[in-house]
């Protein structure tokens, strides 16, 4: 599990901590949020929950990840299993949708950029940038992808 500060601010005199935690999927948010509220208040704090995420998650072997897998792995030559990550995504406001982006095939399949000097451009920073080869290459994975799953289930129940 992950869980760290993400924002510090006084307010009203009163100094307010933000934090996140990243949960397995074998862990009920509701079982930590507990067990934190439990150990601020025996510290003489308190937790206030003020946003709760639901998961985003697919198993292994439902059709739609399988397929993707198998697309994605056979246009790249990249042997990648699926990943479960910590960061939010805008799939889960979607009942069946995953997240399924270019992020990474630079530098793995297709080249680098040279148009931006090194440490720019990294993903959610004021420079993020994505090099025109990466989404050449995603572009047709997601063209392949959507003809492979063409009449599969897409819900998260198994095959």
């Amino acid at each position: 599990m992950k869980f760290g500060c993400n924002t510090l601010r006084l307010e009203n005199g009163r100094l307010q901590l933000g934090f996140s935690a990243r949960c397995p999927i074998t862990i009920r948010p509701e079982t930590v949020f507990a067990a934190l509220e439990e150990s601020c208040a025996a510290a003489g704090f308190t937790a206030v929950q003020t946003r709760l995420l639901k998961e985003n998650y697919f198993p292994k072997d439902t059709p739609v990840i399988t397929t993707l897998r198998a697309v994605f792995q056979k246009t790249t030559g990249l042997g990648w299993e699926p990943q479960i990550f910590t960061a939010g995504t805008h799939a889960r406001q979607l009942p069946c949708a995953v997240a399924f982006g270019p992020g990474g095939l630079a530098g793995n399949c297709v080249p680098v950029s040279d148009l931006l000097p090194f440490g720019h451009g990294g993903a959610h920073q004021p420079d993020e940038a994505q090099s025109i080869d990466a989404l050449c290459l995603a572009l047709k994975i997601y063209i392949l992808s959507v003809i492979a799953l063409d009449g599969k289930p897409l819900g998260k129940e198994g095959a």
